[in-house]
């Protein structure tokens, strides 16, 4: 279990799987899928790393398992900067913002309104749900794919809310959606 909690609250940086996982075809090899068009292939040797990190997972945390796969520090630092991670940095939420304003989250899990209508369930394994803000699920649920930054500038002209606070709204429930599996980040467009 993944010892992240709201992004909001993050107090060393984290780190998640840029893209999902596709179910595997072939033993040999497992696929990304990293933008609405575009998979990446990677040996199946890859797969317990990437699984690992399909949900979001502290500096701390990733280091300890790195070094039990007898891996280094460098290793995690590699990921990041091959694209296949993203690095949520902590503290600053301008910096969040600006790591996830050019993203997308491909929201994998059924959803539906709420008995109460103030929020969106996404259902998830065991029978649980998640519950998300509707100014979340107006983010996310967009007929074409647009980007967290997109969707958020839209969401709150549409409602008359300030941006921060929609901000604060997406960032707290992206970080529920992620550790529950519920949706995947994503590129907005296929990488050129």
């Amino acid at each position: 279990m993944s010892s992240v909690g709201s992004f909001l609250d993050l107090t060393e940086p984290a780190y998640v799987l840029l893209g999902g996982l596709l179910p595997q075809d072939d033993p040999n090899e497992v696929e990304l899928l990293v933008s609405p068009t575009s998979i990446v292939t990677f040996d199946a040797q890859a797969g317990p790393v990437l699984e690992y990190f399909s949900v979001p997972r502290t500096r701390s945390e990733a280091l300890a398992d790195i070094r039990e796969w007898h891996g280094t520090p460098e290793d995690l630092d590699s990921l990041v900067a091959d694209g296949t991670l993203v690095a949520l940095p902590s503290g600053d939420q301008s910096q969040l913002i600006s790591v996830l304003e050019g993203l997308t989250v491909r929201v994998t899990a059924p959803a539906r309104m709420s008995p109460t209508g103030r929020s969106v369930l996404l259902l998830v394994a065991d029978e649980r749900a998640i519950d998300i803000d509707v100014h979340t699920a107006s983010v996310l649920a967009s007929p074409q794919v647009r980007s967290l930054g997109l969707g958020v500038e839209a969401v709150s002209q549409e409602s008359g809310m300030a941006l921060d606070r929609v901000w604060r709204l997406v960032l707290h429930d992206l970080s529920a959606i992620l550790q529950t599996r519920a949706g995947h980040l994503a590129l907005a467009e296929a990488p050129a």
